[in-house]
């Protein structure tokens, strides 16, 4: 029987701005990324600061 891979999800959630939330997860995707885990990284920020980078 083959083992179910179910995906993992890293929410960055706080209200105050200005906290690194958006370096965190660029940073923590990147890494898993060269680890060779297939990554997907969403900016809702109003901002779209992970969308420019």
């Amino acid at each position: 029987m083959e083992e179910k891979k179910f995906p993992i999800v890293i929410t960055a959630a706080l209200p105050a701005g200005g906290t690194g939330k958006t370096p965190f997860i660029r940073v923590y995707g990147e890494w898993k990324a060269r680890q060779g885990y297939k990554v997907a990284m969403l900016d809702f920020d109003h901002q779209c600061s992970l969308t420019e980078l």
